[in-house]
């Protein structure tokens, strides 16, 4: 708790949420689904998993969205999350992994 009473970072400014929606496209370019149903985007701070160490909250853009695979058989919620303040500390989200495909078996 010491390091955060000493850290002297608030929030200076706020990013406008049309950032947050560039972000999202960036990030759906980069992946190989479907299609991904933005449900909502809402305004709040982030807080990291139960077993995550995290010395401070940050506020943050979240949007609730469905990740719908090709054949629109597979569905799957996950949540996009982007950093509003402009002086943010850090990524909220790390970049998700590349998926490697396998060569076909014989």
């Amino acid at each position: 708790m010491a390091w955060l009473r000493s850290h002297k970072s608030p929030v200076k400014e706020l990013r406008h949420p049309q950032l947050a929606e560039e972000d999202l496209a960036t990030y759906c370019k980069a992946q190989d689904t479907g299609r991904i149903d933005v449900d909502d985007m809402r305004f709040g701070y982030f807080e990291l998993g139960y077993q995550d160490v995290q010395r401070v909250l940050q506020p943050a853009y979240s949007m609730p969205m469905t990740l719908v695979g090709p054949d629109e058989r597979v569905r799957m919620k996950t949540v996009h999350v982007f950093a509003a303040a402009t002086n943010a500390i850090g990524t909220l989200i790390p970049p998700s992994n590349k998926v490697v495909r396998q060569p076909r078996r014989e």
